[in-house]
């Protein structure tokens, strides 16, 4: 199997950034998470945030660690949609699932 495949098999649309861990995650059908990725780039945006006000706001610096977690997350599955598109294949987490959560 290629890796391309495999990578198919191993993402999925329903992505989601976690701020309180910083990863990015999703559900699957034996109701467990599987991380993707962990986001992060602490000194680099403290860096960011010293270079563009001056100082380094612990709370300024979550938020941007947030909104780069979210928009990650957000690239990941528009790749996932361009790439995978979606077919008759059931999902990794079912409807009922879905509910509870």
């Amino acid at each position: 199997m290629e890796a391309k495949e495999l990578v198919k098999k191993y993402l999925s649309t329903e992505l989601s950034y976690e701020e309180y861990s910083g990863y990015i995650v999703f559900l699957t059908n034996d109701l467990t998470i599987r991380v993707v990725a962990e986001v992060r780039a602490k000194g680099g945006i403290d860096l960011l945030l010293y270079q563009t006000f001056g100082e380094v706001n612990p709370n300024k610096a979550k938020d941007v660690k947030n909104e780069l977690g979210k928009f990650i997350a957000d690239a990941i599955i528009e790749k996932v949609k361009r790439d995978f598109p979606q077919t008759d294949e059931p999902k990794d987490i079912s409807p009922n699932q879905m509910k509870m959560f």
